[in-house]
């Protein structure tokens, strides 16, 4: 398979990805926080869909520019991917374990403490791979300056508006999906980037 072809599948997956998390997260505004019930579990699978689909095409688009994003685009990315993979098997846990013990009547379906510490671990990763990545746009220019702008926004309203209020953290989540979508679409036109020399990785 040509670089190319590898390029499109991976931007076709992000694409997809963003799409069905984006979904999954607005459809959970409905379930009323019942773990158990049907809709919860569904919107649980897309997400966790959605994040399988956005860790199999985001490598394959950062590698399309990595000579272009420095250090920092390097450091943003390998934080993004772990945050995406811990987020992975948080949802995994919330499609299969804890619609289960709800349904049994174990632990009232509520988080145990160890989980929040699980997500505050993948929180402070997704925040600063989140602002780095996106700097890495605005500073080195391999993709639309909005895209990093976007990106930033998102990741800071995604973790921070979360410790307040969840939906806003959600609403965030979104906005930073979008900005991972436009990022890879915009990629695909040349007018889109302004095209910078290879130069060694900086920060």
């Amino acid at each position: 398979m040509s670089s190319t072809s590898l390029y499109r599948l991976s931007r076709a997956s992000l694409l997809t990805g963003g799409v069905i998390l984006a979904i999954g997260i607005l459809a959970d505004f409905l379930s009323g926080g019942d773990q158990a019930s049907a809709l919860a579990v569904a919107t649980a699978f897309m997400r966790l869909a959605g994040v399988l689909f956005l860790l199999l095409g985001f490598p394959g688009v950062y590698a399309r520019h990595a000579a272009h994003s420095g250090k920092a685009g390097l450091v943003g990315f390998v934080l993004i991917f772990l945050a995406l993979g811990l987020a992975g098997a948080f949802e995994t846990i919330l499609a299969i374990v804890m619609p289960f013990l709800a349904a049994h009547g174990l632990g009232n379906g509520h988080m145990p403490a160890s989980g929040f510490v699980y997500l505050l671990i993948s929180d402070l990763l997704l925040l600063v791979g989140g602002i780095v990545f996106g700097i890495s746009i605005l500073r080195n220019r391999y993709a639309p300056r909005w895209s990093g702008i976007m990106l930033i926004i998102g990741t800071l309203v995604s973790v921070l508006g979360g410790i307040i209020v969840r939906p806003i953290g959600d609403i965030g989540t979104v906005v930073m999906v979008i900005a991972l979508c436009w990022f890879a679409a915009a990629l695909e036109t040349e007018s889109s980037v302004v095209q910078v020399p290879a130069r060694p990785a900086t920060a």
